[in-house]
């Protein structure tokens, strides 16, 4: 059953971080909590507040149902280590969490740098082996006709060439 402390225990946030474990005879506690459901039949309570990242995340507690007999010493400790136990292991699911989505975003922007290089590389090197390929093709020609029109497709790949690395570079900017 899940009741707000604030019902029947306004400062019980206070008391907690203080005493750090409460364990009380419930016919001690005000009738709102005798009276709800969560304590209909319990005789004591024990609770110890699971405080994760310095911050209160909730409660672990036992009750009595069949005697008025407060917890001991070394109960109370054992719960108190529980506790400790239940935090450090919701702060370690977090870190672990916190650690997968890192790896996730990294192979992704991994995977993303390499298809953007596997493109640029295409990009580059088509105008490339065009200004290589016609540059051959000039040197071994002696028809002037041939030789301008390779050195347009030169000039062509040439500027298509300063184009893509201009890109890539505002890009990168």
């Amino acid at each position: 059953v899940s009741i707000p402390l604030e019902c029947f225990w306004p400062e019980w946030r206070d008391t907690l971080m203080v005493v750090k474990t409460l364990n009380m005879l419930v016919r001690d506690m005000g009738p709102e909590f005798r009276n709800s459901p969560a304590g209909k039949g319990v005789k004591a309570t024990m609770n110890v507040p699971l405080v994760v990242h310095g911050e209160f995340w909730g409660l672990i507690g036992f009750d009595k149902l069949n005697e008025e007999k407060l917890w001991t010493e070394t109960e109370m400790d054992i719960l108190q280590s529980a506790g400790m136990l239940i935090a450090a292991s919701i702060r370690r699911r977090e870190m672990v969490d916190n650690l997968v989505t890192a790896k996730e975003e990294a192979l992704a922007s991994t995977r993303a740098k390499s298809e953007f290089l596997s493109r640029m590389s295409h990009e580059i090197r088509t105008p490339l082996n065009a200004v290589i390929g016609m540059t051959t093709l000039a040197h071994k020609s002696q028809d002037p006709e041939r030789i301008k029109y390779c050195l347009d497709k030169i000039s062509g790949s040439s500027r298509q060439l300063l184009s893509i690395i201009n890109d890539v570079l505002d890009m990168s900017k």
